[in-house]
């Protein structure tokens, strides 16, 4: 018999979803890969909800069968959804239907909208986005670089980071350009540190250009590359090319990680042209889904 609880082994549940997600048949987006990776996000930054109100765990004689989470953020009354991630390739359905409705029950009084992003070879994520009224948005890939293979390198320092007298500027670009992203030019702002850092070009009267938003997590040897625009009126300059470089710089050379990701719209064909030329490749391909929890059926 299948029952469906709240998670009460962190590690065990890392582990359960890392064997998982290395796999592209199973692989959901952005839930990491490492299980001590997976293990931290859960433990410090995963849901602004309780954990036993965010994480559901399907079991089977102490057996775990599955998983799903939703990583919510109470204020936007949005979650991005951890899975199901489901071992029994046989039951799948019949086991992530009732973990799935778990969780929704459990969340919907918090959250409007779910965001699910799935490898293009999950074998079951289509039939059951299809059931719970999920609509695609678009593929995004994930491309990925690795300091070994990389050979960027910047060769002036016109690009340095944020500076307060330009941050008005910076809110205004990043949240023209990503409008309704999960990160609002405000929020990249408080989260500076010396992991997370901003790159900047701007004129000779200081005006800015363009800006690259980069993270490093030096405890797991990885950095992504989380935002990166360029004014329109600067465009088709090599101004992009430039920050991206800088960006590797500080991961590569600076931080020594030894693996940085990002990920971009695969229709955006311009900007995986000046990703794969930096030296990125192709890692995921991920779907993406937007579901409205008003549209799933009771």
């Amino acid at each position: 018999m299948i029952t469906i609880g709240k998670m009460t082994n962190i590690r065990e549940v890392a582990s359960f979803i890392s064997a998982l997600n290395q796999q592209a048949h199973h692989h959901v987006g952005f839930c990491g890969e490492q299980e001590e990776e997976i293990e931290e996000t859960l433990m410090n930054e995963f849901s602004e909800l309780a954990l036993n109100d965010s994480v559901f765990v399907a079991y089977r004689n102490n057996e775990i069968l599955g998983v799903i989470g939703f990583d919510v953020d109470i204020e936007k009354r949005q979650a991005e959804v951890w899975g199901p991630f489901i071992k029994d390739e046989q039951d799948w359905l019949t086991i992530a239907i009732p973990l799935w409705n778990t969780g929704v029950k459990t969340i919907k009084h918090h959250v409007d909208t779910l965001f699910g992003f799935y490898n293009v070879k999950h074998r079951y994520a289509k039939q059951l986005m299809e059931k719970v009224n999920g609509i695609n948005k678009g593929n995004h890939i994930v491309l990925c670089a690795h300091r070994s293979a990389s050979t960027s390198r910047l060769t002036n320092n016109d690009y340095f980071e944020l500076i307060p007298e330009l941050y008005s500027s910076f809110i205004t670009l990043h949240d023209a350009a990503f409008p309704n992203t999960y990160y609002a030019g405000q929020e990249i702002i408080a989260r500076l540190d010396s992991d997370n850092r901003v790159y900047i070009a701007v004129t000779s009267d200081r005006k800015l250009q363009g800006y690259c938003y980069v993270i490093s997590d030096p405890e797991f040897q990885e950095g992504t590359i989380e935002f990166i625009a360029v004014s329109p009126e600067y465009r088709k300059q090599g101004i992009g090319a430039d920050l991206i470089k800088r960006a590797l710089d500080y991961l590569f050379i600076e931080k020594r990680i030894e693996e940085t990701t990002l990920c971009v719209a695969s229709d955006n064909v311009q900007a995986v042209h000046v990703y794969l030329k930096a030296g990125f490749v192709l890692k995921h391909d991920l779907a993406s889904y937007r579901i409205e929890l008003e549209r799933i059926s009771s």
